[in-house]
């Protein structure tokens, strides 16, 4: 997973960020200007939301499919 962490000040009275995450197996870390913090948390907040809703929608078709299959079964 992604995550956006403070990182140490490059100079004092600097903010700066960091984004660490995983790509194809290797990590990696991206330097993330102040002024950009806000929109990066919420594409990582964003795609959480869309991770989480293509596991919910692939656990009802599986469900629905096992519904089906049974129904057929009954006939």
């Amino acid at each position: 997973p992604l995550s956006l962490h403070d990182a140490l000040p490059i100079w004092e009275g600097h903010r700066s960020y960091v984004l660490y995450g995983r790509r194809g197996g290797q990590r990696f870390s991206l330097y993330v200007p102040e002024e950009l913090v806000a929109d990066i948390q919420l594409a990582l907040e964003n795609g959480r939301r869309v991770k989480d809703l293509i596991s919910m929608a692939g656990e009802r078709y599986a469900h629905a499919l096992k519904n089906r299959r049974r129904s057929r079964s009954d006939m």
